[in-house]
């Protein structure tokens, strides 16, 4: 927008009680101009328009930093990303190397190879936004993955160590199965034809070598995983009969469970087991399914395994290469059933290693597919999130899965109080890396005294006579901060804090005009020319109005009343509605020949703000005390003109409150010169030109303790930062005022003010203009 912007100007009469019989009436015409364009602002800055500070960064250990439609994200990776930008440009470049794109071409074929959707293609890795993770340099290097299934090609090239650990744990035969499934979860992506989802993580895989040693060797794989710290337990497979018929969790109790597995104590290893890893279960593939398949659904009859249970759901998501956009998932298994609580869906008709050679691959869907690609995601969330545990990562694939694309006919709330809807046929939905990676719900932190903050919502307002200091310095601090689902991120301090919406002085200026006495008003500026309009004779009250009030009342707010005796001035600030500030103030009014002197000392104390900042959240309080010493001069240069000049000069000191854990010691200032010129135009006006720099801090400083990063044992640790509350500019008001009586009854005022970095902001800049009239009658 180029040009001025004008407000609607108001016209406002009014009656007043006199002596003589007459009525006087005002009209009070102001119009209040903000330039737009260029670097000008409006005049008064609110929490609306400025906005809480964005800058989400996941992870308290480095990395780089994303532009998420506004929010900066720093995830935890080992990766060096210097630029806001360059995330995004590794998101792109991770969806365009062939190992990512190979999954875009997989055609969906049921287990008998019939082609239901024969025009459609698929992308599985970008339907669940595999690319962020990996953008993110996240593969869940360090991590390890549990792969139990019939056996597995060792020799592959999908399963080549390349930096990790694959342990094969029981010398499992050669089988394609579990080949495919283990090249899903952690394949390579060192040979340019597939990678797995979490290509860096150690797998340890267990095989059976006939049906009828599964059961016993899964019990032992579980115990062997529990003794090497694995993250997902991945089982593409269900419980049977051994003829073909799978168990269903509706027509079977706990004994089938307690019957299957040698070990009588076997189910009290795994719900402790379940507090350190996840068991991830396929879904049977059969769509008609009435019941869900017996293990995948065995927390029904043991609630403790919830915590670290999930099922897998076979989901085909429609992929348009020309408009590169995804269609609404279609379910191909079983749905979640009794298991919904617990449940979530992936893509799983993939491309995926097989066992016929060491460079062998085919493509296929199936649950079994679907299952690798939620364990391997569990894996990045490990890398992502390392001060969470096992069931927490679990929680976050649940609370950030899709689920806008069916109805939710029940909701689970996780620990926290985020709710995620869900359904028996899709559970919580799709999987979604991205939004599992970026915050979930509300951030909060920990004051160093125990307090919760909550990002977004302002635990103390910047601004006043500091300007954009303490905001800017706010914004340069990091706070280890915590979203919903247990998630740490370094958030911009400057998310806990709001810009000042007290309106401007101009404002309140204008405001107090509509009310003002105009001929007392011309006679204050008439009476620093050494007299008053009717003779030489020292008028205390036009005089003491001529040098204005205390300056620091303005920074406070409430309302000034002023009671003068003789050559003294006794004033006092009262709070208004939502203020707590009360003042006293004294002066003394001197001569000195012509010349007009005025001393002046304040006083201010104020529970909630201190030079105009403000403690926000309920029960902080900085507890302020500043005082200050004033002096104004007024120096006729003849009978008809004055040179002015006035300065304050004070101390602050407060509590510290909420992010602020202290104050040093404030000190503070206010300048002004004016320049008053009697009968322009005709007798009796008054014409005055002022240049001020109102109340402005000189020197202090905050002091901000934060929670910065996490001790070893999971402990918030913090650091303390000290912000110099000295505003980088300083607002200069320039204006003037010209007040004539027209004629006997009627008097004119028209007043100027361009406040040039309006607030001590740089670059901030605003205009008033007034245009009042009085007249009796």
């Amino acid at each position: 927008m180029n040009g001025l912007r004008s407000t609607a100007t108001a016209c406002v009469g009014a009656t007043r009680k006199g002596v003589t019989p007459r009525v006087v009436a005002f009209v009070v015409c102001a119009a209040l101009l903000s330039a737009c364009g260029g670097d000008d602002e409006d005049d008064a800055p609110s929490v609306a328009s400025e906005g809480f500070a964005s800058g989400f960064r996941l992870g308290h250990f480095g990395g780089f930093v994303y532009d998420d439609d506004g929010i900066d994200v720093e995830l935890n990776s080992t990766s060096d990303f210097d630029t806001i930008a360059s995330l995004a440009t590794a998101v792109t470049a991770a969806r365009n190397t062939a190992t990512f794109v190979a999954q875009r071409y997989a055609r969906w074929q049921d287990t008998f190879g019939a082609e239901r959707f024969p025009s459609n293609t698929n992308w599985s890795y970008s339907a669940i936004n595999l690319e962020f993770a990996r953008g993110a340099g996240l593969t869940g290097a360090g991590r390890s993955i549990a792969i139990y299934d019939n056996g597995f090609r060792f020799s592959h090239e999908e399963l080549s160590a390349a930096g990790r650990t694959v342990t094969d744990v029981n010398g499992a035969a050669v089988d394609g199965h579990g080949t495919a499934v283990a090249s899903i979860a952690g394949g390579s992506a060192n040979f340019g034809r597939i990678e797995g989802v979490a290509p860096g993580a150690n797998l340890r895989l267990y095989g059976w070598t006939t049906l009828g040693g599964q059961r016993t060797r899964w019990e032992t794989s579980i115990r062997d995983a529990a003794n090497h710290g694995v993250i997902a337990h991945n089982n593409s497979w269900a419980l049977s009969d051994g003829g073909g018929t799978i168990f269903g969790i509706a027509s079977n109790d706990l004994s089938l469970f307690e019957g299957s597995f040698p070990e009588e104590r076997f189910l009290e290893s795994l719900t402790a087991f379940t507090g350190e890893t996840v068991v991830v279960f396929a879904a049977d593939n059969d769509e008609t399914r009435v019941d869900s398949q017996y293990l995948a659904a065995l927390p029904v009859l043991v609630p403790e395994l919830e915590r670290g249970w999930l099922k897998a759901i076979n989901l085909f998501v429609p992929y348009d290469p020309d408009s590169d956009t995804f269609g609404t998932p279609v379910r191909l298994s079983a749905g979640c059933l009794e298991a919904a609580r617990w449940c979530l869906g992936a893509d799983g008709s993939t491309v995926f290693a097989n066992a016929t050679s060491d460079t062998g691959y085919s493509v296929g869907t199936g649950a079994s597919f679907a299952a690798p690609q939620v364990s391997g995601a569990l894996a990045l969330l490990a890398e992502a999130f390392p001060a969470l545990e096992a069931p927490d990562l679990r929680n976050r694939l649940l609370a950030s899965a899709d689920n806008t694309f069916f109805t939710h006919t029940g909701a689970m709330e996780f620990e926290g109080g985020f709710i995620h809807g869900y359904n028996a046929e899709f559970g919580h939905g799709l999987m979604d890396l991205r939004a599992a990676l970026l915050p979930i719900g509300t951030m909060s932190t920990l004051s160093a005294e125990g307090a919760p903050l909550i990002a977004g919502e302002a635990s103390v307002v910047a601004g006043g006579a500091g300007g954009a200091a303490l905001f800017e310095g706010l914004s340069e601090i990091s706070v280890l901060s915590t979203d919903q689902m247990g998630g740490d991120y370094q958030v911009s301090a400057a998310s806990f804090a709001a810009r000042s919406t007290r309106p401007s002085p101009l404002i309140r200026e204008a405001e107090r005009a509509r009310h003002a006495d105009l001929e007392a008003e011309r006679a204050a500026a008439r009476a620093r020319l050494g007299a008053t309009p009717g003779g030489n004779t020292l008028d205390e009250d036009a005089l003491f109005s001529a040098f204005g009030g205390s300056a620091i009342f303005d920074v406070y707010g409430g309302r000034s009343h002023a009671f003068t005796e003789d050559n003294t001035q006794l004033s006092v600030l009262l709070p208004e509605a939502g203020e707590d500030a009360l003042g006293f103030g004294a002066a003394y009014l001197t001569r000195v020949g012509r010349n007009s002197l005025r001393l002046g000392f304040s006083a201010v104390r104020d529970a909630d703000s201190v030079l105009g900042i403000e403690a926000a959240s309920s029960g902080d309080a900085f507890n302020s005390i500043t005082i200050g010493l004033e002096l104004a001069a007024s120096i006729p240069l003849n009978q008809r003109s004055a040179f002015g000049l006035s300065g304050h000069y004070g101390v602050a000191s407060a509590e510290g409150a909420g992010l602020i854990s202290d104050f040093g010691q404030l000190s503070y200032s206010t300048l002004g010169v004016s320049f008053d010129r009697s009968d322009v135009f005709r007798n009796g006006d008054a014409l005055t030109f002022h240049v001020e720099r109102p109340v402005r801090v000189e020197n202090g400083s905050a002091y901000v303790e934060v929670a910065s990063g996490r001790t070893p044992l999971n402990a918030l640790e913090y650091a303390t930062h000290e912000i110099d509350l000295r505003p980088s500019a300083s607002q200069l008001d320039l204006g003037f005022d010209f007040r004539s009586p027209i004629n006997e009854n009627t008097e004119f005022h028209l007043g100027f003010r361009r406040s040039l970095n309006n607030g001590h902001v740089e670059g901030a800049h605003s205009t008033v203009g007034l245009v009042r009239l009085r007249w009796t009658f």
